[in-house]
């Protein structure tokens, strides 16, 4: 089989099964998958690794169906596949999304609760050390202190 035939044998498989622009987005998919392969394995051997496009055409059908039944999107965009499960419901704010090296992270809203706790009891832990660091000192110079008030004023009034 040849990359043009695998390609056809694919869309056939997709076409009416779902939207044509989510076809046309998995198909291109595999022909760039094919082309950036077979500059080192061959393209024979790229298409014998990928097997029956009917296969292949089922699981992503099986995937597509089982991604809108859950409300989330799936497809191919702009030379960049996504699947994406999770969607963002508005009414709900369910914590903070960060993107990192290109990977969104999700960040619980009780996650920041966390964060902030940890913040606190850090600063409550800094707070009671430099207290006990201040005693310490105020131990040894207290006395030093008053010894050298009374000092100054016995000795330092004029008579």
């Amino acid at each position: 089989m040849q990359r043009t035939e695998f390609l056809i044998a694919l869309q056939e498989a997709l076409e009416g099964e779902m939207p044509a622009p989510e076809v046309a987005g998995n198909v291109q998919y595999y022909k760039d998958y094919i082309e950036s392969e077979s500059a080192a394995k061959g393209e024979e051997a790229v298409l014998q690794e990928l097997g029956d496009p009917r296969l292949i055409a089922k699981t992503i059908i099986d995937t597509y169906k089982a991604a809108n039944e859950e409300g989330s999107t799936y497809g191919y965009d702009s030379g960049t596949y996504y699947d994406n499960q999770y969607t963002r419901n508005d009414s709900q704010d369910d914590g903070v999304a960060i993107n990192v090296n290109g990977k969104n992270i999700r960040i619980p809203k009780w996650g920041g609760y966390v964060v902030a706790a940890v913040v606190i009891a850090l600063v409550i832990m800094i707070l009671i050390l430099l207290g006990k660091i201040a005693f310490a000192v105020l131990k040894v110079l207290l006395p030093v202190i008053l010894v050298l008030a009374v000092f100054r004023w016995l000795f330092g009034r004029k008579r």
